[in-house]
């Protein structure tokens, strides 16, 4: 009687470490995403403040290279961290929305710098800009970065 409650309790644990091996499993992939954002939001931060003083210098100076530079750098930082989380599995509901949102947030936040850049370029060469596409990048960068912070919201950041 004693080995067969011994090889109940046995078989229990081996079962209730089967049913909460997923669980275990949904919060370690969804830490390596609250893991990677953390690590590269103080580079975005860095680059932010360097594109707004590239930004200040380049009103004073006239010339947009320092401004041109600065956002490429930005547009590395993003997109390397982009494509780690692309690679990176969510597990959970709010983990899979929230890398959604972070991912399509950077996407969006990149696609509006390469505009921005090339019509920088355009500018400093005399050619014309449209209007209408710096408003479009614009707000592209708006919606990005509001989906950047939903994003890092459901991740719980």
């Amino acid at each position: 009687m004693l080995a067969l409650t011994r090889r109940i309790a046995a078989v229990s644990l081996v079962l209730a470490g089967i049913a909460a091996g997923p669980v275990a499993a949904a919060q370690a992939s969804d830490a390596t995403l609250r893991t990677s954002l953390r690590r590269d939001l103080p580079r975005i931060k860095a680059s932010q403040l360097k594109i707004r003083a590239a930004s200040l210098r380049a009103q004073r100076t006239h010339s947009p290279s320092v401004l041109i530079r600065a956002i490429e750098s930005q547009d590395r930082n993003l997109g390397s961290l982009r494509r780690r989380l692309r690679r990176e599995p969510a597990s959970s509901r709010s983990g899979r929305r929230g890398k959604a949102d972070v991912v399509r947030g950077l996407t969006l936040i990149v696609d509006s710098n390469t505009v921005l850049a090339r019509d920088l370029k355009r500018a400093a060469h005399h050619e014309r800009v449209s209007k209408r596409r710096l408003a479009a990048a614009t707000l592209s960068d708006r919606r990005g970065n509001r989906d950047l912070l939903r994003g890092a919201k459901l991740l719980k950041l």
